[in-house]
């Protein structure tokens, strides 16, 4: 914007005048955010109106807060005088939750519910959660099974325990399926560092092993990287004010939804194409395995990648296949898929054409508190967690003594150019 300006027009601009023109296109000020909060309510109404069965509330934080006088008021010479305190309503926590999203969950989603908190970087804060709080599902479904973060079971791990060699076990132990393997693999880890597998045993293991979860949810996820992705797909929204930041959301989910319409209704298959290519895989990998039979009910499987394959007749592997399909699970069948996303999230009309709703109570921001320093935009990285890609070099070449590594600016050398001249 700067080198726009400059080019186009030929005027010089401070940094700062174009942040704040640039917050101001974009409805960044804090004016804006105010006025947002104050159309919350109105909001919910339309969430309501326009897609019945759905959920939005709005809790609020009634507190007392005095309204200062002016000095020059009646009472003369006695200063700022504070009189009854006013009860002021206070944002405080929203609930939304759409009927099209929740009918597809009942209709065939997985019973797999992912939890994580997303920072909004506006001036009055907050954290958008994807669901809800953990105490609030254990209130509501106490019978529930809970998973573990697997990444920040390990980064608490590392701090007490670190090394390559145990990080690697854990992971082997996490993800292995079979009970054996996991005690073969804890083993290992017993011997290598005593505390570390009494420490990591504390934990339950039906939290974070895979070989104790629920066989019935059908999901092998140890970590929460779909709710990270989610975050991820709000892009620009963790700046917008909080109606704009809803209604952008309404938005990305009602397309979503659709173009899933879209695509499952191109599948003629009984399963759904990621599951068919894992069957395939598993028949391929079949074919270096010897099957044994026992007796009339029982089979001995020997599965060697090392002895060579034999090849199977293309009939004989799709009448493998239909038979499998038979014993893949309801959830991976594409008529599932279809009933995930029957439902519809229907459009809100532009605020201009909202009708006039009974409950136009006031409602006020949360209280601004500023942290000291320069707010961040950007979180916090781990030392192994990947950086993301900048199109800025990485080799510097200082502009004084032409050396690389570092910059004028921390050069402890004179320039090797103009050494003579300044001697001289």
């Amino acid at each position: 914007m700067r080198t726009l300006l400059k080019d186009r027009f030929g005027l010089e601009v401070e940094k700062i005048k174009l942040y704040r023109a640039r917050n101001k296109a974009r409805g960044e000020a804090k004016e804006d955010h105010a006025a947002s909060y104050s159309k919350l309510r109105n909001y919910c109404h339309m969430v309501l109106l326009t897609n019945p069965g759905s959920i939005a509330i709005i809790q609020s934080l009634v507190q007392p807060e005095p309204i200062p006088m002016e000095p020059n008021s009646i009472h003369g010479d006695l200063g700022p005088i504070s009189v009854e305190p006013v009860p002021i309503p206070r944002f405080q926590r929203c609930f939304v939750c759409l009927e099209g999203a929740v009918a597809g969950f009942l209709n065939g989603y997985r019973p797999f519910i992912g939890l994580d908190g997303c920072h909004l970087k506006r001036p009055y804060g907050g954290i958008m959660l994807a669901t809800g709080l953990i105490e609030a599902i254990h209130s509501r479904a106490s019978t529930t099974l809970h998973r573990y973060y697997c990444f920040h079971i390990l980064k608490n791990f590392e701090k007490k325990y670190p090394g390559i060699g145990l990080k690697n076990l854990f992971w082997e132990a996490a993800e292995t399926a079979n009970f054996e393997h996991f005690v073969r693999v804890m083993d290992r880890m017993k011997v290598m560092n005593g505390e570390a597998h009494k420490w990591l045993l504390q934990i339950p293991t039906k939290h974070w092993a895979r070989h104790a979860h629920d066989t019935r949810v059908k999901v092998e996820h140890l970590t929460n990287n779909f709710c990270e992705s989610f975050n991820s797909w709000l892009d620009e929204l963790h700046f917008r004010p909080p109606m704009v930041l809803l209604e952008g959301l309404r938005m990305k989910m009602m397309l979503c939804l659709y173009s899933r319409v879209t695509t499952v209704a191109r599948w003629d298959q009984v399963l759904t194409p990621g599951i068919r290519y894992r069957v395939k895989k598993l028949l391929n990998q079949a074919e270096s395995a010897r099957v044994y039979r026992t007796c009339d009910y029982e089979f001995l499987v020997d599965y060697d990648e090392r002895r060579v394959k034999q090849s199977i007749p293309f009939e004989d592997k799709l009448q493998t296949f239909v038979i499998l399909q038979d014993f893949c699970d309801p959830y991976f069948h594409t008529e599932t898929w279809r009933k995930c996303y029957s439902g519809a999230i229907h459009a809100i009309p532009d605020e201009g054409l909202w009708p006039q709703f009974d409950d136009d109570q006031l409602l006020a921001p949360p209280k601004l508190v500023r942290p000291p320093g320069r707010p961040k935009k950007h979180r916090r990285r781990d030392r192994d967690e990947a950086r993301p890609v900048t199109h800025r070099s990485t080799t510097v070449k200082c502009s004084r003594c032409g050396i690389y590594g570092h910059n004028a600016r921390s050069c402890q050398r004179l320039s090797t150019r103009s050494n003579v001249g300044r001697k001289a």
